[in-house]
C-alpha cells in the first residue's frame, strides 16, 4: 500500500486472496510470507503503471492486542475452540480455566450437545471430549509448570475416566 498519514491506510497498489479455512497460524504466515514476496516483485514492477485503489473505512476492522487471558477458553463451543487453537497456536496457546494447555487437538463435531471439558471416550491415541456444542478431540496437553504430554498419560495419572472432567 502507499504510505499515508494514518496507520494502514494508504492506497492500495495491489492485493492477493487466500482462504484461511482450517489453516493454523504456522501454516497461514508461511503461505503469506510466500504470497507477499511474489507480490512485492509484481507491485515494483509494474509500480508505473499501477493505479491505487482508495481503501474504504467501512471495510476495516480494528484488531485489539492479543494477551495471554485470550487464550483460556471455556469449551462452550467446539468451533470456536478448534479456531483459538489454530489462531493461537504461536502464543498464546489455549488453555482451560485451571491451566491444563491443550497442545494438540482436533475438531470432531460441531454438532450434539455436552456437558463442557467432559470425557466422552477414550481412544487409541486420543479422548472425544466434550463442549457445550460439540466435541474436540485431545491428544497432547501441558499441565502447568509440566512437560508436555500425551492424552492418555496425563488422565491415567489423574485417573480420569469417561463421564469425568478434564481439568
Amino acid at each position: 500500500m502507499a504510505m499515508d498519514e494514518g496507520l494502514d491506510t494508504g492506497d492500495m497498489l495491489a492485493f492477493s486472496v487466500t482462504e484461511i479455512v482450517d489453516k493454523d497460524a504456522v501454516t497461514l504466515f508461511d503461505e503469506l510470507s510466500h504470497m507477499a514476496a511474489a507480490l512485492t516483485l509484481r507491485t515494483l514492477r509494474l509500480y508505473t503503471r499501477i493505479a491505487p485503489i482508495p481503501q474504504l473505512g467501512c471495510d476495516s476492522s480494528y484488531a485489539g492486542k492479543i494477551t495471554k487471558k485470550d487464550g483460556e477458553v471455556a469449551c462452550e463451543d467446539a468451533g470456536s475452540v478448534w479456531r483459538k487453537y489454530l489462531a493461537f497456536i504461536f502464543w498464546p496457546g489455549i488453555y482451560l480455566p485451571e491451566g491444563l494447555k491443550l497442545k494438540k487437538i482436533a475438531l470432531m463435531t460441531e454438532e450434539g450437545v455436552h456437558a463442557p471439558f467432559t470425557i466422552l471416550s477414550i481412544e487409541e491415541d486420543h479422548i472425544v471430549l466434550g463442549c457445550g456444542r460439540g466435541a474436540l478431540r485431545v491428544y497432547r496437553v501441558q499441565p502447568p509448570s509440566k512437560k508436555e504430554m500425551d492424552i492418555l498419560s496425563y488422565i491415567r495419572g489423574k485417573r480420569l475416566k469417561v463421564g469425568d472432567t478434564l481439568s
